[in-house]
C-alpha cells in the first residue's frame, strides 16, 4: 500500500493527494474511523481501486461491521479478489465449514492463507490436520514466527487432550519456557494434556512470572486490565493445584477467578465448573447456583465438544447429589444417544441404582444395563463385580473378574486367588495361576519379570500341595538361581521323582551356620520337646490302629473343670433379688404412702400476697384438727406466745390447730419445747 501511495503522490497537484495523505497517516495510528472516512473520499474520486477498497475492509473488520463489509465485497467491480478477507469474516461468524471450502480455491504457499486454515481445522476439532499444517510451515526457514509456535502449541494440546498423545518433536519443545508467557502457558498445557502435572507447575509458574514483569513494564495499565489478564494464569494455577491434590488451594484460586469477573466469559464458566467438580456431594445448593454460568447457551457454544460433554455429565451428576434421581436417569438416556462411545452414563445410571435405598433390585437392574457389555468393556465388569462383592458374593465377582485379561494383573490376580481360598476351591485356583503363568510368559517387555517370579512361585507352591511333584519341580527349576528358598522348593519336588537330582541340587544349599568350635550337649537335646502343635495332627491314627505291632496311642482327653458359682451380693435378701429393681421409685409398690409421709413434715416458705400480707400454705390438708390457712400476723402472734409461754397458748393452739406447730421454723420450735418443760406449770394439764 504505501509504494502505491508513493507512486500517486509524484503529482501533487491531484486532488487526491491529501486523502492519499490522510489515509496514511490514520493507518499508521491505527484509526479505523477516520481510515473509513478517507477511503470513501477516495473512492468517490477513484472508484474501483483495489487497494483503497482493500483499506476500507479491514477497517470494518476491525469495528466488527461485518454484514457490511460483505455487502460491500458483492458490490465492488473487483469482489473475486477478495476471497481471504470472506473466509476471515465467515471465521469470525463460525462459519467454518463455508470458510474452509473457501479457501480451498487460494493458494496454499501463502501463509497467511495457512495460518486461517489451521485456525479453522482447530475449531473443527481436526488437530491432525492442523498440525499437519504446522509441519509444513517448521520445514519453511524463517517461517516459523512466536505466534505461530504459541498456536501450534494449542494445536498439540487439544490433540494430546482428544487422542492422549503428542507428537515428539513437539513434546520436546515443550519442556522448556519460551521468550513470551502465552508460549510458555501453552507448553504447560501440552505437560498436562500428556500427565506431566510436575513439569505442567513448573511452567505454569514461569508464565505466571513472565505475564507480571511484562505488566509491570508499563505502570500506566490499570489494575483492572492486570487481574484480567492474570486471570488465565490464576485458573491454571487451580487446576494444577487440583490435579496434585491440593484442594484448599486450588478452591481458593477458582474463587479469586470468579472474584475477577474476567473478560472472557468462558474462562468463569470453567472455574466454576471445576469447583462444581471440587464440591462433590458437599454444598449441592451451591453448585446448582454456578451451574447456571457453566451451562449458559452463550457459553456452552463456544466449549469444544470434550468440555461440553463433561459440563452435561455434571449437570447429570447434580442431579443424582441433588436426589432427583427420575431427572437424573432421563438425562442420563440422553447422554447415551449423544455420547455412544461413552460409558460415564451407564456409570451414572449405576450409581443412581445403588444409591437408592428402597430398590431391592439394584443389582438384577445392574445386570440388565451392563451383563451383556461387559465381556467387552472392563469398566462395565468391574462395576458388576465390586456390587457382587459388596454382597458377599465372591463367586459372581470372580465370574466377571475373568471376562478381560485385566484378572491377569497383580493386584487382581491376588484378589481371584484370595477368593477361590475362601471359596476353598482349591484346583480353580492352581488353574488360574497357571493360566496367568502362560498369559506373563507370552508378554514382551523386561517388567514383567518380577509379576512372573512371584506367579512361578505361587504355581510351585499350589502343585506341591497337591502332590504334582513334577510339575512344582517345573515351576521351581525356573527360580531356582539365586532363590534358596525356591531352591529348596525343588529339592524337595525332586525327592519325590528323581532322589539323584535332588542330591545334585541339595549340594548346592548353603550349609546351616553353626559355630564348631562350642560343643553339642547332647543330654539338652534330648530333653527339647517340640514346639508346634500341629505334630499332634499329623498322626494318622486309625492307620496305626490297623498295624498289627503296634499299639495305637489315644490322644488325652482334657480335664473337664468344675466352674463355680459367684459369689452373691452383700445387700441380696434371702428371699431373691427385688423384682421391681428396675422400675423408677415413682413406680414401685409404697411409692404413694411414703410420699405422703413426707409431704407431712415439709416447710414450705411464706409468700407475700398483693397487699404485703404473709401468708402460709401447708403442706397437709384440712383435717379433724382445724383449718391450715393462717395469716402472718397470726404465726407472729403464736411465737410470741410460745416464747412466753403464757396461759393464752393453750387459747392460741385450740383456735389455729396442732398443724400449725408442725409448720413453725426449727429454732422456735426447739425453744418453745425447752421452755415449755422448764414452765409446765404455768400451762396446767
Amino acid at each position: 500500500f504505501f509504494d502505491f501511495v508513493k507512486h500517486t503522490m509524484s503529482d501533487s497537484d491531484k486532488p487526491e493527494f491529501k486523502l492519499f495523505k490522510s489515509l496514511k497517516k490514520a493507518i499508521r495510528v491505527e484509526n479505523t474511523t477516520k481510515v473509513l472516512k478517507y477511503a470513501d473520499q477516495l473512492l468517490a474520486i477513484l472508484p474501483g481501486d483495489g487497494m483503497v477498497e482493500q483499506c476500507k475492509i479491514t477497517a470494518l473488520c476491525r469495528e466488527g461491521r461485518y454484514d457490511e463489509c460483505l455487502e460491500f465485497m458483492d458490490a465492488s467491480p473487483n469482489s473475486s479478489e477478495f476471497v481471504y478477507p470472506r473466509a476471515w469474516i465467515l471465521y469470525t461468524q463460525r462459519k467454518y465449514k463455508e470458510a474452509l471450502a473457501m479457501l480451498e480455491t487460494m493458494d496454499e504457499s501463502q501463509l497467511a492463507t495457512i495460518d486461517l486454515k489451521a485456525q479453522i481445522y482447530y475449531r473443527l476439532e481436526e488437530y491432525t490436520k492442523a498440525m499437519e499444517l504446522y509441519s509444513k510451515v517448521r520445514e519453511t526457514a524463517g517461517a516459523m514466527t512466536d505466534e505461530r509456535s504459541t498456536n501450534m502449541m494449542a494445536v498439540a494440546a487439544a490433540q494430546a487432550v482428544q487422542t492422549g498423545t503428542a507428537p515428539q518433536s513437539v513434546l520436546d519443545e515443550a519442556t522448556t519456557a519460551k521468550k513470551t508467557y502465552e508460549h510458555t502457558y501453552n507448553c504447560s498445557c501440552v505437560q498436562l494434556a500428556v500427565g506431566n502435572v510436575q513439569k505442567a507447575a513448573t511452567l505454569v509458574a514461569t508464565a505466571t512470572q513472565q505475564c507480571t514483569d511484562l505488566l509491570a513494564e508499563d505502570p500506566e495499565i490499570p489494575t483492572e486490565e492486570v487481574e484480567d489478564e492474570m486471570a488465565l494464569l490464576y485458573a491454571s494455577q487451580a487446576v494444577v493445584a487440583q490435579l496434585q491434590g491440593d484442594t484448599s488451594t486450588a478452591t481458593e484460586k477458582y474463587q479469586q477467578v470468579l472474584r475477577i469477573r474476567p473478560s472472557d466469559r468462558s474462562l468463569s464458566a470453567i472455574s466454576a465448573n471445576n469447583l462444581i467438580s471440587l464440591n462433590n456431594e458437599r454444598d449441592v445448593f451451591d453448585s446448582r447456583k454456578r451451574m447456571k454460568l457453566v451451562a449458559d447457551q452463550t457459553i456452552m457454544s463456544t466449549y469444544s465438544s470434550a468440555q461440553r460433554q463433561v459440563v452435561q455429565l455434571n449437570q447429570c451428576l447434580l442431579l443424582l447429589f441433588s436426589n432427583k434421581v427420575r431427572e437424573c436417569r432421563a438425562r442420563c438416556e440422553e447422554l447415551k444417544e449423544m455420547y455412544p462411545d461413552s460409558i460415564v452414563p451407564d456409570l451414572i445410571l449405576a450409581y443412581a441404582f445403588l444409591k437408592e435405598r428402597k430398590s431391592k433390585n439394584a443389582l438384577e437392574r445392574l445386570k440388565e444395563t451392563m451383563h451383556e457389555a461387559a465381556s467387552t468393556n472392563k469398566v462395565y465388569a468391574l462395576v458388576l463385580a465390586q456390587e457382587h462383592a459388596r454382597r458377599g458374593d465372591l463367586q459372581g465377582a470372580i465370574e466377571y473378574l475373568n471376562l478381560h485379561d485385566i484378572k491377569y494383573q497383580p493386584s487382581m490376580a491376588g484378589y481371584i486367588m484370595a477368593g477361590y481360598s475362601k471359596l476353598k476351591a482349591r484346583d480353580s485356583a492352581a488353574k488360574f495361576v497357571d493360566a496367568a503363568v502362560e498369559w506373563w510368559q507370552a508378554q514382551p517387555g523386561t517388567t514383567k519379570q518380577s509379576t512372573l517370579v512371584q506367579l512361578l512361585r505361587a504355581s510351585g507352591e499350589f502343585k506341591l500341595e497337591r502332590h504334582d511333584y513334577k510339575g512344582a519341580a517345573e515351576r521351581f527349576s525356573k527360580i531356582a538361581q539365586g532363590d534358596h528358598k525356591a531352591l529348596a522348593c525343588l529339592v524337595l519336588a525332586l525327592a519325590h521323582i528323581d532322589v539323584a537330582s535332588a542330591e545334585e541340587y541339595s549340594a548346592t544349599l548353603p550349609a546351616l551356620e553353626l559355630d564348631d568350635t562350642a560343643p553339642l550337649d547332647l543330654v539338652k537335646l534330648e530333653e527339647l520337646k517340640p514346639t508346634s502343635k500341629s505334630l499332634k495332627t499329623r498322626i494318622d491314627f486309625e492307620r496305626l490302629s490297623q498295624m498289627p505291632s503296634a499299639v495305637a496311642p489315644t490322644p488325652k482327653k482334657s480335664a473337664s473343670r468344675r466352674k463355680r458359682k459367684g459369689k452373691p451380693p452383700k445387700e441380696l435378701s434371702p428371699k431373691g433379688p427385688d423384682p421391681e429393681r428396675w422400675l423408677p421409685a415413682w413406680q414401685k409398690t409404697g411409692a404413694k404412702q411414703r410420699q405422703r409421709q413426707l409431704q407431712q413434715h415439709r416447710y414450705v416458705k411464706p409468700t407475700k400476697g398483693k397487699k404485703g400480707k404473709g401468708k402460709v400454705k401447708s403442706s397437709v390438708s384440712s383435717g379433724t384438727q382445724g383449718s391450715s390457712d393462717i395469716t402472718a400476723e397470726e404465726l407472729r402472734y403464736i411465737a410470741a406466745m410460745i416464747n412466753c409461754c403464757d396461759q393464752h397458748l393453750v387459747a392460741a393452739v385450740i383456735r389455729v390447730g396442732v398443724p400449725v406447730l408442725v409448720g413453725l421454723c426449727s429454732m422456735v420450735f426447739s425453744r418453745a419445747l425447752d421452755t415449755m418443760c422448764t414452765r409446765s406449770a404455768h400451762v396446767g394439764t
